[in-house]
C-alpha cells in the first residue's frame, strides 16, 4: 500500500490539502454523513448528532441503520427488508438515491433523502451515506396541496360563470358551473379564446378592447353587459366583471359572469318583478348550498321534503276548480321545478339535464303547475338507477307548449301503457316497483283543468320513459299591452 511518503513533495502536499478539505467538509456539512461497513456505522459527522438527537458519536457508532428507522415506512413496507436491499445494491457498486422515514433517538419521526455510495479504504469496501432532512419540504407540499384543494372547492362553489384568462386571453381556469351553464366539456374549455365565447353583437369589439385594457393596467376593474355563445349556438346575455391579477407567467384576467337574459327580457310590471326576485332568491340559495357542507345539504333536503309534503296535502285537499291562473313564462315554472329537485338528483346520483327554451307563456296556477313538473321529475329520479339521466325540455307546436320529462330508467311494460294513458291509476312499472298512482292521477287532473293533456311513452322495460305535457299557449303581457296601444 502506498503512503503519502511514497510521493514527491508537491504531490504529497496536494494530497494532504485534499485530505484537509475533505475533513473540513465532513465536519461542517449540514447533511448527516455516515461511514458504514457491511452492517454498522463506524463514523459520523457532527450534523448526524444534531439530526438524530444524539449527544455523542458513541450513541451512533456500532448501531445498524434499523436502530434509527421505524419498523414500517409510510407506504407500509418493511423497513428492514428495504434497507437490506439498498445496502446490498450499494455494496455491489450501484449508487442508491431514495427517500426514507427515520426516527430520532427520542423516537420522533422525520423524512429524509438518502444517497448511498461505495468507497474503498486500503482495498476494503465501505459505504458513505449522506442523509438530508426533507421534513420541511414534505410539510410545504402538504400545505400547498391543502391550499389548492381549498381554492378549487371555493371556486367550484361560486355561482355563475367564474373564469381566468391568461395574457393571451385564453381560458386557463373555470368553475364547474360553467360547464353546465354553457354546455361545454373540460376539453372544449381548455385554452379556449375569450373571443370565441362572444356573440356577434355590437359590443363584441368593446368587450375585447376592455379586456386588453384591464390586462395592460389601463383600467382597474371593468363591468360589461355582453352576449355569450353556448356550445349549442344559443346566445345569452351576461353581466361580466374583470380585474387584473399578477402571476409568474404574466398578468391574467379574472372575473365572474351572471346570466341576465331573463332580467333583460322582463318588464317592470308586478308579475315580472316578482319573477325576478324569485330568480335572485334561488340563485342566493344555490350559492349558500354550494358553500355549505354535508350538514347544510341534509338540512336543506329535510326542509324541501317537508315543504313538498305540505304542498301535496294542500293540493289534494283543495278542489281543483279553484285554479287561480295567470299568464306566466313557462321557463320560470320549469326552472323552479328543476331547482326543487336538484338536491334529490344529487343524492341518488342521477344527472338532471335541462333543454329549456324561454319565450313561451302559458295560463297556469303557478303552485299547482310547478308541482305537476316536480312530480314528473321526481318520478324519473325514483325509477332511474344511479348514473342515469333525467332530461327536461320544451318546445312549441301549433300554439301548444309541449313539455317532455324523459329518463333512462327501468321503463314501462308496453302492456301497461294503455292502462296508464286511459285511467292514470296505480300500475306496476317493471316487475316489482309501484308506478305513479295517485301522483299521476293528480297530475292529469291539474293539467286537464288547465285545458291540456298528459300522455306516457316507453319503448319497453329497461328503455326509459317519457311523460309529455301539452298546454295551450297564452299571449305574453307585453304583447297584449302593445296590441291595446295599437288599437
Amino acid at each position: 500500500m502506498f503512503t503519502s511518503h511514497d510521493f514527491p513533495g508537491a504531490v504529497r502536499e496536494a494530497l494532504e490539502r485534499v485530505a484537509t478539505l475533505l475533513d473540513t467538509i465532513f465536519e461542517t456539512a449540514d447533511d448527516a454523513i455516515f461511514l458504514m461497513d457491511e452492517s454498522h456505522f463506524i463514523d459520523c459527522n457532527p450534523a448526524t448528532l444534531r439530526m438524530f438527537g444524539c449527544c455523542s458519536k458513541d450513541e451512533v457508532i456500532g448501531r445498524t441503520p434499523m436502530f434509527f428507522s421505524p419498523p414500517l415506512q409510510p407506504d407500509g413496507s418493511d423497513s428492514a427488508e428495504h434497507a437490506q436491499r439498498y445496502l446490498k445494491a450499494a455494496f455491489a457498486g450501484a449508487p442508491q438515491d431514495f427517500e426514507w422515514r427515520h426516527w430520532r433517538l427520542d423516537r420522533t419521526e422525520f423524512d429524509v433523502e438518502v444517497k448511498l455510495n461505495r468507497c474503498f479504504v486500503g482495498g476494503t469496501p465501505f459505504l458513505i451515506a449522506v442523509v438530508r432532512d426533507i421534513s420541511w419540504r414534505k410539510r410545504l407540499a402538504t400545505q400547498l396541496l391543502q391550499s389548492k384543494l381549498f381554492s378549487d372547492s371555493l371556486i367550484d362553489s361560486l355561482p355563475g360563470f367564474f373564469y381566468v384568462f391568461d395574457s393571451n386571453l385564453r381560458l386557463v381556469r373555470w368553475n364547474k358551473d360553467q360547464l353546465a351553464i354553457l354546455g361545454y366539456s373540460e376539453d372544449d374549455l381548455s385554452e379556449r379564446s375569450l373571443e370565441s365565447f362572444l356573440g356577434s353583437g355590437v359590443n363584441r369589439h368593446e368587450a375585447m378592447t376592455l379586456a386588453r385594457e384591464v390586462l395592460d393596467g389601463r383600467v382597474a376593474t371593468s363591468f360589461l353587459e355582453t352576449e355569450v355563445v353556448r356550445k349549442d349556438g344559443t346566445v345569452v346575455s351576461y353581466l361580466c366583471s374583470g380585474v387584473r391579477v399578477s402571476s409568474p407567467s404574466g398578468p391574467m384576467l379574472l372575473g365572474v359572469g351572471f346570466d341576465i337574459t331573463e332580467q333583460k327580457r322582463a318588464s317592470m310590471e308586478r308579475d315580472q318583478l316578482l319573477a325576478r326576485l324569485q330568480a335572485l332568491s334561488r340563485a342566493r340559495e344555490r350559492f349558500l348550498v354550494g358553500l355549505s357542507h354535508e350538514l347544510q345539504n341534509s338540512l336543506e333536503a329535510i326542509q324541501m321534503r317537508a315543504r313538498f309534503l305540505r304542498q301535496d296535502r294542500q293540493l289534494e285537499e283543495a278542489p281543483l276548480q279553484k285554479i287561480q291562473a295567470a299568464c306566466v313564462p313557462l321557463s320560470d315554472l320549469l326552472f323552479a321545478a328543476v331547482q326543487s329537485c336538484r338536491l334529490e338528483a344529487d343524492e341518488v346520483g342521477v344527472s338532471l339535464v335541462t333543454e329549456i327554451e324561454p319565450g313561451s307563456w302559458v295560463s297556469a296556477d303557478i303552485a299547482r303547475m310547478e308541482r305537476v313538473f316536480v312530480n314528473l321529475i321526481e318520478n324519473g329520479l325514483k325509477f332511474t338507477p344511479s348514473g342515469g339521466q333525467v332530461r327536461v325540455s320544451n318546445s312549441v307546436t301549433d300554439r301548444t307548449a309541449v313539455i317532455i320529462v324523459e329518463d333512462t330508467g327501468i321503463g314501462i311494460d308496453p302492456q301497461l301503457l294503455p292502462r296508464i294513458a286511459e285511467t292514470f291509476r296505480q300500475a306496476e312499472v317493471g316487475k316489482t316497483s309501484p308506478g305513479l298512482g295517485i301522483g299521476l292521477a293528480l297530475v292529469n287532473s291539474i293539467v286537464t283543468m288547465h285545458g291540456g293533456r298528459v300522455r306516457a311513452e316507453s319503448s319497453g322495460l329497461g328503455l326509459g320513459s317519457r311523460f309529455i305535457v301539452e298546454l295551450p299557449l297564452c299571449e305574453a303581457p307585453e304583447a297584449r299591452s302593445r296590441s291595446t296601444v295599437s288599437a
